[in-house]
């Protein structure tokens, strides 16, 4: 199987409060081939990790309920080898415990070319790419 086949049958989970960022960024890795479940909170992202497997997960930094930082932290214990990629709004992230645990960053405004080319890398297994 190509490295490409094997990507487009990578499963992402995508965890935001946010509805209408959840449809676009769920469309725009659809298109590319992924499969993606989408969840608006860290309860419903470990409950999906609870049965079943996903390949990446892209994370909100702020959300209400249980915080990006909650989940992430969360979802180490459920599979400590998942990869993460962390979104935000404010570039000034000093949580260090935090970026540790993920392994890429995109800071909101982004281009969905970005996006696209960040999942792409974890997924390939490149280190800590950021925006």
């Amino acid at each position: 199987m190509s490295r490409d086949a094997r990507e487009s049958q990578a499963k992402i989970l995508v965890i935001d409060d946010d509805e209408d960022f959840r449809f676009i960024i769920s469309r725009t890795l659809e298109k590319e081939g992924y499969r993606v479940q989408a969840v608006g909170s860290g309860p419903e992202a470990l409950e999906a990790l609870k049965s079943q497997k996903f390949d990446l997960a892209l994370v909100d930094i702020k959300m209400p309920e249980m915080g990006g930082r909650e989940t992430v932290m969360e979802i180490r214990k459920l599979d400590p080898q998942l990869p993460v990629l962390l979104v935000t709004g404010s570039p000034g992230c000093n949580d260090r415990e935090l970026r540790a645990a993920a392994q890429g960053w995109i800071y909101k405004p982004f281009r969905l070319a970005q996006l696209r080319s960040m999942v792409r890398k974890l997924l390939e297994g490149e280190e800590k790419p950021s925006q």
